[in-house]
C-alpha cells in the first residue's frame, strides 16, 4: 500500500479634580453642535470574556469569534472580519468508478476512430462548484484507491484544483501491485466563481483482461469566519494597530489547533514564519507599523484559525488571486546533462512544480532530476525516471509518456518557500528537452 503525500487601550488622564471635571461633564452637552468641525472620539467595543463569548463555536461546522475578546487581563483581541458562508456540516462525495480495459491507452489497442472520438477516453473530471459556493471556507480530504494484478494493471493518476491550489499524483503505478492508495488533504477557499473547483481521475495506460474498479471519495468540512491554509489573505492594519493574534478555530474541542503560518510585510519580504501551538490560546505577531499585509497559513490540524489585531480593524480581510508563473530552467538538446543555474522569484510561492518537456518534435530523458535550493533550504527536488515527449497532431497537443517509475521523485518544502535568488541544479543521464519551474503566487 502506498501513502502520499502537511489592546492597546487609550487612557485619558484628566488633570483637573473630579468636582470640576464633574462640572464640565455637566455644561459640555450644551456646546454639542456649536463647537463645529470635530468629530467625538471613537470608542473601542467593549471585549468580551472569552471567544466563546464572542461568538466562537467549535465542532463539525465551527466559526470564528466575531466580537472582541479577552486574551487575558492586559490584552484584547478585535477579530478582522473575512466575509464567508454561513457554517454547515460536512459533505462527503462518491466518485467512484472503473477503467475499462479500452480505456486506459496506449497499451490496450482498439478502435483509435472511436477513441479519438471520445477526447476524455481515460479522464474523468468532477466539476465540484456545484458542491463549493463562493466564500466557502474548508477543509478538505480526497483518497482514491484501486487494485493492481498481473492480470489487470493501469497507471491511475489522481489530481484536483481547489481555490487556488492544484495538485497532482506524479508517482507511475503500473509497477505496483496490491492495494494502492493515493491521498491528499489541505484546505481552500473559492474567493469567485473563476477560482478552481475540480477533481480529476485518469488512466494513462494499463494493460487489462478485466476492468479495475476505483473508489474516490471527498470529504470537506466548512467553517465561518475562519483564515484556511493554502489561501493567501490581505489584512491591512490601522494606525494605532501593533499586534496580530491568530487563534484557533477547532472541530474537535478536547484537543487545540496546530498550525503553521506565514506574515509578510506590505513590500512583500518576509515578516515572520510563525506557528500556533496545540497548547496556546493565541500566536502573537508583532507588527512594523501600518499598512496592507499578506497572510499565509501553510496548515492547520483540527480546524482552521482566525485573524485579531490588538485595535479595532477599518478594513476585512481581502482574499488574494493568485497566478501561475513558467519559467524556462534548462533546454538541452541532446546527450548527458550537469548543469548549474540560476533563477529569480519575485514573489514567495504558493506552490511549486517542474515538468519536462520535448523539442520540437520530439524528446527523450533518462533518470532527469531538478534540484532547487535558496538560503532557507531546498523546496523542491524532482526527478523523471524516463520519459518520451512529442507533439502528437492527432491528439491536438503534447503528449508525453514516463517510465522506470522506481527512478520517479517529488518532494517540495513549504518551509523553504521564499522570494529572491535561487540556485538550480540540473542532472541527466540523457536528455533532449526543456525542463520548466512553475510556481503560483498571491496577486496584490
Amino acid at each position: 500500500m502506498r501513502q502520499r503525500e502537511p489592546p492597546t487601550i487609550g487612557v485619558v488622564r484628566l488633570a483637573h479634580s473630579y468636582a470640576r471635571s464633574l462640572a464640565l461633564l455637566l455644561i459640555l452637552p450644551a456646546f454639542v453642535g456649536c463647537l463645529g468641525g470635530e468629530e467625538p472620539a471613537a470608542v473601542a467595543p467593549a471585549a468580551a470574556a472569552s471567544a466563546e463569548a464572542a461568538g466562537a463555536k467549535s465542532g463539525e461546522a465551527p466559526v470564528a469569534p466575531k466580537e472582541a475578546y479577552a486574551v487575558d487581563d492586559k490584552r484584547v483581541a478585535y477579530p478582522v472580519a473575512i466575509e464567508t458562508t454561513s457554517a454547515r456540516p460536512p459533505v462527503t462525495l462518491d466518485l467512484s468508478g472503473e477503467f475499462k480495459p479500452t480505456d486506459c491507452r496506449p497499451f490496450n489497442f482498439g478502435d483509435l476512430e472511436q477513441i479519438l472520438q471520445a477526447a476524455s477516453y481515460h479522464r474523468r473530471i468532477r466539476d465540484l462548484s456545484g458542491e463549493l459556493n463562493v466564500g466557502d471556507v474548508f477543509s478538505y480530504n480526497i483518497t482514491l484507491s484501486f487494485t493492481n494484478t498481473d492480470q489487470s494493471w493501469a497507471d491511475i493518476d489522481l489530481a484536483y484544483g481547489l481555490g487556488s491550489t492544484i495538485r497532482e499524483d506524479t508517482q507511475p503505478t503500473s509497477e505496483l501491485r496490491g492495494d494502492i492508495v493515493v491521498s491528499f488533504e489541505g484546505q481552500g477557499y473559492r474567493a469567485s466563481e473563476e477560482d478552481m473547483a475540480w477533481i480529476f481521475v485518469g488512466c494513462d495506460f494499463g494493460l487489462m483482461t478485466t476492468a479495475i474498479s476505483y473508489t474516490l471519495t471527498a470529504t470537506f468540512t466548512f467553517a465561518e469566519g475562519a483564515v484556511p491554509a493554502e489561501a493567501p489573505m490581505l489584512v491591512t492594519v490601522p494606525e494605532g494597530a501593533s499586534k496580530m493574534f491568530v487563534r484557533g478555530v477547532a472541530v474537535d474541542a478536547s484537543k487545540g489547533v496546530l498550525s503553521h503560518f506565514r506574515v509578510f510585510r506590505p513590500d512583500d519580504t518576509l515578516l515572520c514564519e510563525c506557528a500556533l501551538g496545540s497548547s496556546e490560546q493565541v500566536a502573537e505577531v508583532a507588527l512594523e507599523g501600518p499598512g496592507e499585509y499578506v497572510l499565509i497559513v501553510d496548515h492547520t490540524d483540527n480546524g482552521f484559525v482566525s485573524v485579531a489585531l490588538d485595535a479595532p480593524a477599518k478594513e476585512p480581510i481581502r482574499p488574494l488571486a493568485s497566478e501561475w508563473v513558467e519559467t524556462l530552467v534548462l533546454a538541452n538538446e541532446g546527450g548527458a546533462v550537469d548543469k548549474t543555474v540560476e533563477l529569480q522569484l519575485e514573489r514567495v510561492p504558493l506552490f511549486m512544480y517542474a515538468y519536462v518537456t520535448h523539442i520540437d518534435p520530439a524528446g527523450a530523458g533518462k533518470k532527469t532530476q531538478l534540484s532547487l535550493t535558496n538560503a532557507r533550504g531546498e523546496p523542491l527536488r524532482i526527478s523523471w525516471g524516463g520519459h518520451l515527449a512529442w507533439y502528437d497532431p492527432l491528439l491536438g497537443g503534447n503528449a508525453w509518456l514516463g517510465f522506470w517509475p522506481g527512478d520517479w521523485e517529488f518532494v517540495t518544502d513549504h518551509h523553504a518557500f521564499a522570494e529572491g535568488q535561487h540556485v538550480g541544479r540540473v542532472t541527466a543521464d540523457e536528455l533532449r528537452g526543456e525542463i520548466y519551474l512553475i510556481t503560483r503566487q498571491y496577486v496584490r
